[in-house]
């Protein structure tokens, strides 16, 4: 899966349906960016349609499609705060963040810890061989500015795992210990 493909860095969207409107046989929403401004927003929309419909609309909401792709936070009725600041840094921090979230488990966890997390462990998205090559070397393991011709012998594949390194939709993260 090319993960590279499903986000772009503009702030990320959520598709907000009137549960009532859908109740009642007809599909009234509206997409909205998912930032801090998300509840509001959402409250917004449902003070529009009970104007619109009446008691039937009434003030429920659900989302119904997102543009979060494998990173969404779940549900239809999701805390709105938390899509919000996911939102945000997805926006930020772009597709290596939602190849990242892919992989480690959010469950009830706090968005910015694991934002912090993120931002401990990405390592790029050069090659594997490339990337335990440069950690090596800032660790002091290995100086490939001497003549070392051990340096050159190392399976740097192997040794890309080895150093505590995995792959993500083309992006490199260190394991957390």
């Amino acid at each position: 899966m090319d993960l590279k493909k499903f986000h772009t860095n503009d702030t990320p969207r959520v598709y907000v349906a009137c549960l009532g409107a859908y109740n009642a046989g007809k599909y009234v929403g509206e997409w909205v960016n998912a930032d801090s401004c998300l509840a509001e927003t959402v409250k917004e929309l449902t003070q529009k349609w009970h104007a619109i419909g009446g008691h039937e609309y009434g003030d429920e909401w659900a989302i119904h499609d997102h543009e979060f792709g494998l990173a969404w936070v779940g549900g239809e009725n999701p805390d709105l705060e938390k899509v919000g600041e996911l939102g945000e840094a997805l926006q930020e921090h772009g597709d290596a963040f939602a190849a990242y979230l892919s992989y480690v488990d959010t469950y009830g966890r706090d968005i910015w810890e694991i934002v912090s997390e993120f931002e401990e462990d990405y390592a790029g998205d050069d090659t594997e061989t490339n990337t335990a090559q440069e950690y090596a070397e800032d660790v002091g393991l290995i100086d490939f500015g001497k003549s070392n011709p051990l340096a050159y012998c190392i399976d740097w594949n192997h040794a890309y795992k080895e150093l505590g390194f995995f792959n993500v939709g083309g992006y490199n993260f260190r394991e957390r210990h």
